[in-house]
């Protein structure tokens, strides 16, 4: 499944490191993870349900939203699970 295929409503853009990702995604219903995957960037994880931190990324800045807000994995300061989040703005994120 690529981005091209999806209906869009925003456009975004991903920097990792020093690269940019332009992306449009349908926000409601695509993760950060899912978002990262079907471009092909690699990014560790395990459960995709918030429980096993596998997924943490640092968030440099941007805004984001969680699904759910009982996250039960720990995380460090400034860090977030890619699994459980969407997109509400441009991000700068370090995998």
């Amino acid at each position: 499944m690529h981005l091209k295929n999806l209906k869009y409503k925003k456009k975004y853009i991903i920097q990792i490191i020093n690269k940019k990702y332009y992306i449009t995604i349908e926000q409601k219903k695509l993760s950060l993870l899912k978002i990262l995957l079907i471009n092909n960037i690699n990014i560790f994880y395990q459960c995709q349900e918030g429980y096993c931190g596998s997924c943490s990324v640092k968030l440099i800045h941007g805004k984001i939203e969680y699904f759910h807000k009982n996250i039960l994995s720990y995380i460090q300061p400034k860090h977030i699970l890619a699994c459980c989040c969407n997109i509400k703005s441009n991000i700068h994120i370090i995998i």
